[in-house]
């Protein structure tokens, strides 16, 4: 049995919001048409036309006397409709012949050939998306979608041949016979000589390519099926014993039958579109390969961090480290015996948040916090210390007169989100400041000293600084409550950060023959300053970093933070508009997409109209085909933010097993902020990603809610030691 399957390059990326104008043409026997035709998602598709006789030598000559007779008709009508650009072309063949090598003429995506049953599938599909077969009755031709993997694929029955071997030839009538011999190719295409007299053998055959499909996916629960060709248009009993066959031979899946309801013209336009979108992503995924991480360089980011955090806690090395590994002298977790009512002041990015925690020794003595947020002015992050810190103790005044917690003491825990250099739990020199903060006479400075100032001089005020928390070190500690065996803890918010309990003995620039654990502030943002992550570090970064307010600095933190994604996906947008790839009007502008806007480009809940209008409010003026694309690259910089992310996790839980020898490490991470918490792919892509780095790992992540509580819990454990030493 002889029966040929030609699977077409036409993949199902038909996503309905197809777009544009495009040129169609459709080649018959001896005439041309040109269709220009208009694509809109809101409306009816526009067509004009222009006809062309071919002529005779034309048609009678080769391939390349007609592909320079087509290019001739093309530049015609070019002129006298006066096109200047050069818009997508798609060309149609109405009859059975050899491709002709237009393709040659022009550049790649600009033109596309379709098959005819493929073209007026599409068409059908434009306001059918579940139209997955079609048919045309005059010449036997029937195309399909079939399923590859997780693709679809469109594939072209070509069941002509079918009788040509013979294996049919006990059905052939003499009058079949007849009508083959007397034709000019008596050998070709027997089996369409013989369907065309017999609406029961078409029937059969489509029920064949139903059964096919059906066996690919035994779910399905009907097939609509596109049937054109003037026989079944003009013969009502030709259409009605054609039905009845195909429905009686595919009892399984119910089956329904859709009329063209445009020309071949507008089937062959979406396909360009498709073919046009898919030459496009291919660019634009050809560009985005500096930001794709193989598992094989994620194992080297790994093995680098691992290599930085041994010099940041050695003694001869620690001082020029650029990961600090700083001690916090927070030496314990949590025992679930603290008590005591605490303030909580965190200093954050552009806010500023005081929380009244009260905790209790048991669950129900505990109650909600009580929080504020206060703005922090960009003149004061950037004035001098004094205000800073004035403005500060007056937010501390406010909170305190508003929830009226004046009277008794109360103790501080001051969450500073910056590196320090601690000499105790309540002391910490500021090394540099992040996170766009600037104010000045803070450097090098004692930061509980600078708030203790600026809180006397507001006498009303009765509190006192206990601990200068990090913000790593409070989420642990938040995330201690709801898992005892969490031992790290992970930002990943505006800016990123880390810290772990480490084998106090291992921390040699100042405890060395100490024992126990300590927590360490790990400040990995600053991984990379030192150019070990030079050969990862796109383009797009070095421009980000350079329009920074810290040039050359915080470079690990730059490709993860959450303050930074966006901008680095505006400067790969801005890459594409050079290369005219799409939004060709985009200019350079700084912090035109923040993280709440990819949180929403990436998610799945707004379609892609709503997509974008988000865009249009950031200054995206994009079309609806270009909102998929810039999808593409949103995920692309989250993607990698988020393996980044893993790769540096799995290098601080590696050293956390091989400090304890053990074969196989069970811990818990305490994690907190907005990309972790809100971005829809950035949670997943990274606890994927740290299985493959860390195999010897089981990682449980917690969402730590609560920071203040963190807080609050290592000013009580503090309170708790300090009883327990004056009572001995």
């Amino acid at each position: 049995m002889v029966i040929w399957l030609r699977k077409s390059c036409i993949t199902l990326m038909l996503s309905f919001l197809e777009c544009g104008e495009y040129l169609v043409l459709a080649l018959e026997q001896n005439k041309l048409q040109i269709f220009m035709v208009k694509l809109d998602v809101c409306n009816e598709p526009q067509t004009e036309s222009e006809d062309f006789n071919i002529p005779e030598e034309i048609v009678n000559g080769t391939n390349k006397k007609l592909s320079d007779y087509l290019d001739t008709c093309l530049v015609s009508l070019k002129k006298k409709r006066n096109l200047n650009q050069e818009l997508p072309i798609g060309l149609i063949y109405l009859f059975p012949r050899d491709e002709v090598d237009l393709e040659q003429r022009y550049p790649a995506g600009l033109i596309t050939t379709v098959n005819d049953a493929v073209a007026k599938m599409m068409s059908c599909r434009y306001r059918e998306p579940a139209c997955e077969v079609d048919l045309i009755v005059d010449t036997g031709g029937v195309c399909y979608m079939e399923r590859e993997g997780n693709c679809r694929t469109c594939g072209k029955v070509e069941w002509g041949t079918l009788v040509n071997d013979g294996v049919l030839s006990h059905l052939q009538t003499e009058y079949n016979k007849q009508l083959v011999s007397d034709a000019p190719t008596p050998s070709k295409q027997c089996f369409n000589k013989m369907s065309t007299l017999s609406p029961q053998l078409h029937g059969a055959g489509l029920a064949a390519v139903i059964d096919w499909m059906l066996n690919e996916c035994p779910a399905r629960t009907g097939i609509t099926v596109g049937v054109n060709g003037q026989l079944y248009k003009t013969d009502p009993n030709f259409s009605q014993c054609f039905q009845k066959t195909v429905v009686d031979l595919s009892l399984g899946c119910p089956v329904t039958f859709q009329a063209l309801s445009y020309g071949p013209e507008i089937g062959t336009a979406l396909v360009t579109a498709v073919e046009k979108r898919r030459t496009k992503i291919e660019k634009i995924e050809n560009l985005l390969k500096p930001l794709q991480m193989s598992e094989k360089i994620l194992q080297e980011v790994q093995a680098r961090m691992r290599q930085e955090m041994e010099r940041g806690l050695e003694k001869e090395t620690h001082q020029c480290a650029f990961l600090k590994m700083l001690p916090t002298y927070i030496c314990s977790k949590p025992t679930g015996n603290e008590t005591g009512e605490f303030i909580v002041l965190e200093l954050g990015g552009k806010n500023m948040h005081i929380v009244h925690v009260r905790i209790g020794g048991r669950p129900e003595e505990e109650r909600s916090p009580i929080k504020e947020t206060y703005t922090l002015p960009q003149n004061l992050m950037k004035g001098t210390g004094e205000e800073l810190f004035d403005h500060i103790a007056s937010c501390l005044l406010d909170f305190q007169k508003v929830h009226n917690l004046g009277g008794n003491k109360m103790y501080l825990s001051f969450v500073f989100p910056f590196p320090c250099k601690q000499t105790a739990l309540n002391q910490g020199c500021l090394i540099k400041w992040t996170k766009g903060f600037a104010a000045s006479g803070c450097e090098e400075k004692n930061v509980v000293e600078l708030l203790e100032r600026a809180i006397k001089q507001k006498r009303e005020l009765n509190m006192t600084v206990i601990a200068l928390v990090n913000d790593t070190t409070s989420t642990m500690m938040a995330g201690c409550s709801k898992h005892n065996s969490c031992e790290i803890g992970l930002i990943v918010g505006t800016g990123t950060n880390a810290c772990y309990m480490e084998e106090t003995k291992n921390i040699q620039m100042e405890m060395e023959n100490m024992s126990g654990q300590m927590c360490v502030n790990m400040e990995w943002g600053a991984f990379g300053d030192n150019g070990c992550l030079d050969d990862i570090i796109t383009d797009f970064d070095q421009e980000v970093d350079v329009s920074s307010v810290n040039p050359g600095k915080q470079r690990f933190e730059k490709m993860i933070g959450g303050m930074y994604l966006g901008q680095i996906v505006h400067r790969v947008l801005i890459g594409l508009a050079h290369n005219d790839f799409l939004l060709s009007n985009l200019e350079p502008r700084e912090n035109l997409l923040e993280l709440k806007h990819l949180c929403l480009i990436e998610g799945d809940k707004l379609s892609l109209v709503e997509v974008r209008s988000v865009l249009l409010k950031c200054g995206l003026n994009c079309a609806l085909d270009e909102v998929k694309m810039v999808k593409i690259v949103c995920r692309a910089v989250s993607t990698r933010a988020a393996q980044l992310c893993a790769a540096g996790v799995a290098a601080v839980v590696e050293k956390i097993r091989e400090n304890r020898a053990l074969d196989h490490l069970k811990i818990a991470v305490g994690v907190n902020g907005p990309l972790y918490e809100d971005h829809p792919n950035f949670k997943d892509e990274m606890e994927s990603t740290l299985k493959k780095l860390a195999p010897c790992c089981t990682v449980t992540f917690v969402q730590s809610d609560s920071k203040g509580k963190g807080a609050a819990l290592i000013s009580a454990a503090t309170i708790n030691a300090q009883t327990n030493q004056s009572t001995k």
